[in-house]
């Protein structure tokens, strides 16, 4: 893997994450520690599984009852409950969800799937989020694995501290019969789905730089919803600070 692609999370973003209604903590990032997920191993560092819409969240019901007689439709309406949250401020990720971050990540351009049309697996990603992490950085923006056309976008999100925590954003959470259709409440005090970056971490004042603004590709105009704003230094730049689990991402 080389330098990682760096982008920075807007601060206040709201992200949702979809939670099965009788968790105590629906933002507990140690469930996904001991159970590993996509982006981390079993028995390794504390990771929050988050989605960057509700379109993403649906795809993750889907793929839940993949393989089973229902669809989604055919679920109670308190099968699976959603939440929203924002993240500490100042967080900088690895990029894996445009060409150029999956490439400097060693993972192929076709992800989810490789080269073959297969599956990316478990264990490749989870060997690059524990190297990502070990860089300094706070988790992984990704491409979703939930549907094969990656479609989606999610964030692996990797605490700094014990301290860092997610929080929630509205009072209760939505049951699935209220939000797969897309009617969830307004953020509030938190920036939409579709609000653009707003800040930039220090570059090094003695390296070459190139800013780009990038969006998801592949996700209908209401989609798209998550703009990052992605950097490159030639030196490696200081990482931003930190301020059951049904992990996402396949």
């Amino acid at each position: 893997m080389s330098n990682p692609q760096r982008l920075v999370v807007p601060d206040g973003r709201l992200f949702l994450r979809v939670a099965e209604p009788e968790w105590a903590d629906p933002l507990d990032p140690n469930y996904a520690a001991a159970a590993g997920g996509r982006w981390n191993p079993p028995d390794s560092f504390p990771t929050l599984y988050l989605n960057g819409d509700v379109a993403t969240a649906r795809m993750q019901v889907q793929r839940l009852v993949e393989g089973t007689p229902f669809t989604m439709d055919d679920l109670d309406d308190d099968a699976y409950v959603l939440v929203a949250a924002t993240l500490p401020r100042n967080q900088t990720c690895a990029d894996a969800a445009s060409a150029t971050g999956l490439r400097r990540l060693g993972l192929p351009a076709s992800y989810p799937v490789d080269e073959t049309g297969e599956p990316v697996g478990h264990g490749r990603c989870q060997s690059v989020g524990t190297e990502v992490r070990v860089r300094g950085l706070r988790g992984v923006w990704c491409i979703s694995a939930a549907t094969r056309d990656g479609a989606g976008r999610e964030f692996a999100w990797f605490p700094a501290t014990s301290r860092s925590r997610g929080v929630l954003v509205w009072k209760e959470a939505l049951p699935l019969g209220r939000w797969h259709e897309g009617n969830i409440p307004p953020p509030g005090n938190a920036l939409p789905m579709s609000q653009g970056p707003i800040s930039v971490p220090s570059l090094p004042s003695t390296s070459a730089t190139t800013l780009a603004v990038t969006r998801p590709a592949g996700l209908a105009p209401r989609a798209r919803q998550s703009t990052f704003l992605t950097w490159s230094a030639s030196t490696t730049p200081v990482a931003g600070s930190a301020g059951g689990s049904c992990t996402s991402n396949g």
